[in-house]
């Protein structure tokens, strides 16, 4: 914890709350705690996390709940200001497409912490411009600086091809993954729930992400544009806008990549966090937030214990837990009692 750490923010879901949704004349969901994505039968408290990635301790940093119409910005903002209240040296955050506007950037920003993030590639946007400037020039990587009007951080917007992320590479639990899958496996929750392959490209949710909508509302949006380069937005100061040469620069698109693989630590944590997670049908969204930070200590608690147990029984820290959730909760029940308030 005493050096520069890694960290990524997304939102998960509990679980689908079956209740009766208030809605108003035309329809339209009521509830600002309740969310839910168009077309989707069962909506969903939701909360947003920053976690701390990579081969650091994954500890659960913050938590804030989801409401409706609450900006990104305001959630990223919240959440790296309690984050860096505790980890000072966060040195760069990575979120997925949902992240991407000028108002996430700004917060990161004010925060002295660098992001990275793919983006969408609209019909008639730069980026498309852009990549098919590069299939023109026949290069498929590049490294740009973006314009800004005050005399910020330079942010830079990375290309490299959809090939790229078909390259595996490791999580943190052993098993192999590819940015590109990442990518897909999120999406999947996002879009109809279709059976998503990576030979799918017409329909390729990874150009359709739909944001988080009124139930019923009708979204119009710029056409999405299939490319076969892939961007990415970054103000990482060590990511170099004019390297040496075109090897240096795949070089450090490369590294970027790596440090990106790395975001899916926090996924892998959800998965986990849920085993923490109390039950419960009530519709109050104070009640619904507490159990879930509960349920984040009680994360960060057993990761704490796990590590204490590997460095005495092997005297350094592996990928692989040595105490399972189950049997940390099964023991903290037996040793200090865990049963909710009445």
């Amino acid at each position: 914890m005493g050096r520069e750490v890694m960290a990524a923010i997304d939102i998960t879901k509990g679980r689908p709350w079956g209740g009766k949704i208030e809605r108003d004349s035309d329809g339209n969901s009521q509830e600002p705690w309740i969310l839910g994505y168009k077309d989707e039968d069962k909506p969903f408290f939701q909360w947003a996390v920053i976690k701390i990635v990579g081969h650091d301790v994954p500890l659960i940093l913050d938590a804030v709940p989801v409401k409706r119409g609450r900006k990104r910005a305001d959630i990223v903002d919240d959440l790296l200001d309690g984050a860096t209240n505790i980890v000072p040296n966060i040195d760069l955050v990575m979120m997925d497409r949902e992240f991407a506007n000028d108002g996430v950037k700004e917060a990161c920003e004010d925060h002295g912490v660098a992001y990275l993030n793919p983006v969408i590639v609209r019909s008639s946007s730069e980026y498309e411009r852009h990549i098919a400037r590069l299939a023109n020039s026949e290069k498929d990587f590049d490294v740009v600086a973006q314009q800004r009007l005050d005399d910020g951080p330079t942010r830079k917007a990375i290309y490299l091809p959809k090939r790229e992320w078909e390259r595996k590479d490791q999580n943190d639990d052993g098993t192999d993954v590819t940015v590109r899958q990442e990518l897909l496996d999120e999406f999947s929750e996002v879009v109809d729930a279709t059976p998503l392959s990576e030979d799918r490209d017409g329909d390729s949710p990874l150009n359709d992400l739909l944001g988080d909508v009124h139930d019923k509302e009708v979204i119009d949006e710029p056409e999405r544009a299939e490319a076969p380069v892939v961007p990415f937005e970054t103000n990482y100061e060590l990511v170099d806008v004019d390297p040496a040469t075109e090897t240096e620069m795949k070089h450090q698109i490369g590294r970027m990549m790596a440090k990106y693989r790395r975001r899916w630590g926090i996924e892998n944590g959800f998965k986990k966090l849920k085993t923490f997670l109390a039950e419960t049908k009530s519709k109050d969204h104070r009640y619904r937030y507490f159990n879930f930070a509960f349920a984040c200590v009680l994360y960060n608690c057993w990761r704490l214990v796990d590590i204490l147990v590997q460095l005495d029984l092997d005297g350094e820290v592996g990928h692989e837990p040595s105490v399972s959730a189950n049997s940390f909760l099964t023991l903290a029940k037996k040793s200090y009692g865990l049963d909710p308030p009445d």
